[in-house]
């Protein structure tokens, strides 16, 4: 019976150091913002349907760029390319919100080995204007992490900002925001 309970202790004992050296593993993503734009000579555009916006459509060498950032994600000393894993759906009617299941959708360097991810879950609609002179608000929701830093997937909120003048192509400006910021009221 002996040997049983130290079997016992020395499994309890176990499990307790693995669960410790998982708890690295727990930590939520730091506070942070970034703002996220277009390099202003970059002659690509994000396509943008009555129902679907593809940022992705930018090719090699063309992604969007985070240039300032603060908190977890501190201003590169260069701009850092984000990849984004392609096309969301949207409403053009202010206040719908579309479930959107993308994982990867951003993912960008962490300034060490590693990459940030942002899956996005959601996309809110907080202003639409259709016309020659499009303009477009959204509010996007999902998680931010970094498993190589060991950082877990933490709420976060992008709101960005479509234009375009006379029918031309669309430019945009995004800022990431963990903790999620409140959406803007319609």
């Amino acid at each position: 019976m002996a040997t049983f309970k130290n079997v016992l202790c020395l499994t309890a004992l176990a499990v307790a150091a693995v669960a410790g050296s998982n708890a690295a593993y727990a930590t939520p993503f730091p506070n942070a913002t970034a703002s996220i734009g277009i390099n202003a000579l970059d002659p690509y555009a994000p396509t943008v349907t009555s129902t679907t916006i593809d940022l992705s459509t930018y090719g090699t060498g063309h992604n969007p760029i985070i240039y300032s950032g603060t908190g977890g994600l501190v201003s590169p000393a260069t701009p850092q390319a984000v990849t984004v894993s392609g096309l969301f759906h949207y409403s053009t009617t202010v206040g719908t919100t579309v479930s959107n299941a993308i994982s990867n959708f951003l993912t960008f360097s962490d300034g060490s080995t590693g990459t940030d991810v942002f899956n996005l879950t959601s996309v809110q609609t907080t202003a639409y204007v259709g016309g020659s002179n499009q303009s477009i608000g959204l509010y996007l929701l999902g998680t931010l992490s970094d498993t190589s830093a060991g950082l877990s997937a933490t709420a976060t909120s992008i709101t960005l900002t479509l234009n375009n003048n006379n029918s031309g192509p669309f430019t945009y400006s995004a800022t990431l925001s963990d903790p999620p910021t409140t959406p803007p009221h319609p």
